[in-house]
């Protein structure tokens, strides 16, 4: 059981990872739904950093390879 619990973490942790590798790299973001600045790249890095997972599905939908 415990391993299980570990793999879903594991999971969970490689899509946040990829889906910030991805934003990193991505020259052309749009402006994230939770604006600080006037920087998107900058928006979506805090949003990253503070919401996490949901930050990562939300990019999934939006941007991931648009």
């Amino acid at each position: 059981m415990q391993i299980v619990l570990w793999l879903i973490a594991l999971a969970i942790f490689s899509f946040w990872l990829w889906m910030f590798w991805d934003m990193s790299a991505n020259e052309s973001l749009s402006k994230c739904y939770i604006t600080i600045t006037k920087d998107p790249k900058l928006d979506w890095m805090l949003a990253f950093v503070f919401l996490n997972i949901l930050t990562a599905g939300l990019y999934f939908f939006t941007e991931f390879k648009h």
